[in-house]
Formats: structure tokens, sequence, C-alpha cells
């Protein structure tokens, strides 16, 4: 009786707030906009508000290319004054790239910037950042429904441009981060026959647009290939700002999207690294900005951000259930633009935790052995792979301790700055370990020193190549270098 009394009270209140609160505004040239279903819900976005004019938010369009590729000094591209577009450099005949910003932040931000220089060294393109610093600061739900506003500039642009130059909208690929992803989906929702060719959402933002309407968020309809990066999808309770509903044709989950490895200095290693405003950022919001590391590292990156079709149990991917070639796709610039298949495809990959991140994906087998002396362990496993042609550098299997129990088999997915191709083959490897001193209430050395006997590992490339490493009976003590070598057939019994 309760719960009814209280659904029926939750629906009366949301006719109410429709009825009594709904307003719309309206513009020239982009058309009106109002604060009611969809954009209104009761429980996802309760308070809905009407964004603001276009003259508050003061949207800004800066042209860089190739002739004029310091971002200092851009080129305006006015959507009041369009006839100004042939004073500047703007090429009909290039692809065009379209970049926004989120929450509180201007296109002079430094990953702007910089994500524009990646692109002028990729290829001749012209590189449009979308300034709507005005519209981005203040609350941050007025902010949420400014994009609104800002994805009609971006699309009236886009109209412009197209009538001015002959340009089409396929040429387009806009790239947001966070509200700009959602800034992205509503331009390219207002783009039809032909859509725009690609839009890529970095982590785009959750609260107010999680669960909401696909008219509401970015979504498949919104370009003809819609890529995301999520990385920082926990509830906005525990400070996640991202979305964790999958959203595009191809959603990337990188470390399992929700915590980032490295996002775990303190605020001083922050403004020490990237200096006050940016490493204050970091600190703040270093996962929700690790998708903005990623997509601009893979620009001309070697590496190719290999990611492969998972479920959304990161677990499953460390396990090496998802480990199929098949079934692999490209994170980032180099995701496959001409995908026309379903939608919410979930891809997941693992990391560094500092550039690069892009490292490529191995799995590693290992049981450990049920021997007389053995003891189960806590502890963290270090590995270099040993190749015929190149040696990896050492590195962790896992981010944390783990306990491992004898008798029990343990896979670990893990990246490596060699590739395959870099090893000419893998002929053996190097094992190392440290133990965890609070495994124990005393300290173990006192007793005796801890090992951890294992005398095979196996070894998976992101190509299949399966590898047979084969070390000796004998335990492994903390510090201690072990080397293992390849076999073709089976390790030697004891």
């Amino acid at each position: 009786m309760e719960k009814t009394m209280a659904y029926t009270l939750l629906v009366l209140f949301s006719y109410l707030a429709l009825t009594c609160w709904a307003r719309e505004v309206c513009y020239e040239d982009i058309g009106c906009f109002d604060n009611g279903y969809p954009f209104y819900d009761p429980l996802n976005r309760p308070v809905s508000w009407l964004p603001e004019s276009r003259d508050d938010i003061g949207t800004t369009f800066q042209l860089n290319t190739r002739n004029v590729p310091s971002t200092s000094s851009w080129q305006e591209l006015s959507t009041y004054y369009p006839d100004n577009f042939y004073d500047t450099d703007f090429d009909p005949n290039r692809e065009t790239k379209v970049i926004t910003h989120g929450f509180t932040q201007s296109s002079s931000v430094s990953w702007m910037e910089e994500m524009v220089d990646e692109f002028l060294v990729q290829g001749d393109y012209n590189v449009i950042r979308v300034n709507w610093q005005r519209g981005a600061l203040g609350v941050y739900g007025v902010s949420a429904a400014n994009t609104r506003i800002v994805g009609a500039e971006v699309s009236l642009l886009i109209d412009l441009l197209r009538s001015h130059y002959g340009v089409e909208a396929s040429s387009f690929h806009i790239i947001g981060h966070s509200l700009g992803a959602h800034v992205a989906g509503y331009a390219g929702e207002r783009q039809n026959n032909p859509k725009v060719a690609r839009i890529t959402g970095l982590d785009p933002a959750g609260p107010y647009f999680e669960d909401m309407d696909t008219i509401v968020r970015l979504d498949t309809t919104d370009a003809d290939f819609v890529d995301v990066i999520h990385t920082d999808t926990d509830p906005i309770y525990k400070l996640g700002y991202g979305m964790y509903a999958p959203c595009g044709h191809m959603d990337f989950f990188p470390n399992g999207g929700r915590v980032q490895p490295g996002c775990d200095q303190s605020l001083f290693e922050y403004i020490g690294d990237d200096g006050l405003y940016d490493g204050t950022a970091q600190f703040v919001a270093c996962n929700h900005l690790r998708s903005i590391a990623f997509f601009k590292e893979s620009i001309n990156s070697d590496c190719p951000f290999l990611a492969f079709e998972c479920t959304r149990d990161h677990d499953d991917y460390n396990y090496g259930l998802c480990f199929n070639d098949d079934l692999s796709a490209r994170m980032g610039w180099q995701a496959p633009a001409d995908y026309r298949g379903g939608e919410g495809n979930v891809y997941q990959i693992n990391t560094n935790g500092d550039e690069p991140f892009c490292g490529h994906q191995y799995l590693f087998t290992l049981k450990m052995d049920e021997h007389r002396k053995a003891h189960d362990a806590k502890g963290q496993i270090f590995i270099t792979l040993i190749g015929y042609n190149a040696q990896s550098s050492k590195v962790a299997l896992t981010s944390e301790t783990v306990e491992y129990y004898t008798s029990i088999v343990y896979q670990h997915m893990v990246p490596y700055d060699v590739s395959p191709q870099d090893t000419g083959g893998l002929s053996g490897l190097y094992f190392e370990w440290d133990y965890d001193p609070d495994w124990w209430w005393w300290d173990w050395e006192v007793i005796e020193r801890p090992e951890l006997f294992v005398h095979q590992i196996q070894v998976t490339d992101s190509e299949g190549n399966v590898s047979l490493m084969c070390g000796d009976y004998n335990g492994i003590e903390p510090g201690v270098v072990q080397a293992f070598w390849r076999t073709s057939t089976v390790c030697p019994s004891e």
C-alpha cells in the first residue's frame, strides 16, 4: 500500500512538473528547445533546466589547418558571418575534424590543443575546435542543458559549410569529451541524408544522461559510426562522471572502464607532473580524462590499441575468456569507421598506467605447483619476455598483490611494450616476485624465506600464438630472477 501511494505521488509530482514548469525558448536558425519530456525525468533528471541563450553561451569555432597549424593563431568560423568563411583556410577537399570540450573547460585547454597538433601530424585535415566555455561554467544541470544549443550551433556550422562549399556531412568526424560527447550527438541527430560520418564519444557524461531517452543522449542514430571510450563509469555517488551504459556501435571499456591504472597519485604529484591547472584537473577527474589520453595517443601511435569483444565483466577479460583475434577491434583513432553492424558491442583492453598507454596484450596462464614444501602466498609477480629479436620491460602481472594458492591455475591479461613481431617469437621469460609482508601478522622472513612453486607458464599473444615456458621445480624466493625457457613439447617431470 505504501509503495503504491509513493508511486502515485511520484507520478502526480511528475505530471505537475511537466504541466507547470515546462517551458520553451526559440532562436533564429537553430529552432526551439523545451524542458519537458523526454528532457525531464523524475529519477534521472528531476530538475530540467532550459538552456541559456545563444548569446549567453557564446559558441565559437576555431579552425586550424596545416597552413595555420598554431593553436594560438586559429581562424574563426562564425555562423553569424558565414561569408567570412572564404577568408579562412578551410578546404572543402579535406576531411574535417570537430573537437568539443565538456564541463568547466574551454577550447584552450591543453588536451584540445594537443589533439589539434596530433591530427595535423596524422593528415591534412580541417580541424575545428568548439569553444562554449561560458555555457560550460556554473551549475552542472544548466551546462548539461546548454549542450543542446551547442550541438545545434555545430549542426548549423555544418549546414553553412555545406551550402558555401558543397561539402557533405559525411566528411565530418566529431570528437567530444564528457558533455561534449552529447554535444556531438545533438549535432549529429540534425544531420541526415547523409549523416555525419563518425562521432567519437570520450567518456560521455553520465549525470543527467544515464538511462535517459536516446533523444537526450549520444546514441547510434547520430552518425554512421559511433565509437565510445568509457573510462569512469562508477555511479556519481562514487564520483564517477561517465556513462555506464553502452551508447555506440562499438563501446570500449579499457581496464574495465571504471578505475584506470596510474590514477592513484596525490594532488602534489599531479601538480608536479602537469602543472597547477591540469594537475588539479587530473587529481579530481583522472579516470574521466584518461579517455582523452587514450584517443589522443592512438592518432599517431604504431601500437594498435587492440581490444577484444567481451562481456562487461573485467574478470572475464583478465582470465582470457575474450582473447579471440577474430573478435578484435582497435580502440581510438583506428577504430573501424566502416563498421555497419549492430549497436552495444562491448570491447575490453588493458593499458599501461602512464604514457605510452598502449601495450600489446599477452595472456599468462600459471599453475601453482602442489609441492611438499609449497605454501599459499600473497604477492606480486613480474615477468620479462625474452624474444629472439627483442626483450620486453619487466611488467607486473597485477596492479596489486594477489593471493596464490597451491594447485590453482591463475590467468592474467597484461599489456607489454613489445609486439609478437618485435620479439621475433618468444624464446623464454624471466620470472620474479615480491611477497606481501602483511600476509602474516608476524615477519615471515624471521621464520623462513617464503617461496613460490611454479614450473610452467603458458604465454598467449594477441595473434593466438601459444608458448609453453618451463622452469624447474625448486621454490622461487622473493627478489630472485628465475629463467623459464620455451619448449615445443611438455615441461619435464620432476
